[in-house]
């Protein structure tokens, strides 16, 4: 075969811009196909976990005790946000949310178990 000059050649182009779309848009199908597939098996580990009682995600600095005091210290204007994340030790943010909830009507992870 290699003195027949037969053989396989790397080709470098890929033809003409037509081509190339092709590709780009195959390839780009291939990975959104594969970021769907990731985000299913994420959301069904997710399910699992809650049905073995299991909570994903970060944990919470704060359980439905201290909770309910910062939302005490908050409601008597005891003390600012700022002094009640330093007296409880979490951030500010941390008894925003806390307070928060309430007023929007959600319910804390710890709250739902």
């Amino acid at each position: 075969m290699r003195r027949k000059h037969a053989g396989l050649r790397p080709r470098t182009d890929y033809g003409s811009v037509r081509n190339f779309g092709l590709i780009f848009h195959i390839t780009g199908a291939m990975a959104e196909f594969e970021r769907a597939l990731i985000s299913e098996r994420t959301k069904a580990g997710m399910q699992a976990a809650r049905r073995k009682g299991r909570m994903p995600g970060r944990p919470r600095r704060m359980n439905t005790q201290e909770i309910a005091h910062a939302r005490f210290l908050f409601d008597a204007k005891v003390l600012s946000l700022a002094g009640i994340a330093n007296a409880m030790k979490v951030g500010k943010t941390t008894v925003w949310r806390a307070v928060a909830q309430r007023d929007r009507g959600e319910t804390t992870r710890s709250e739902m178990r």
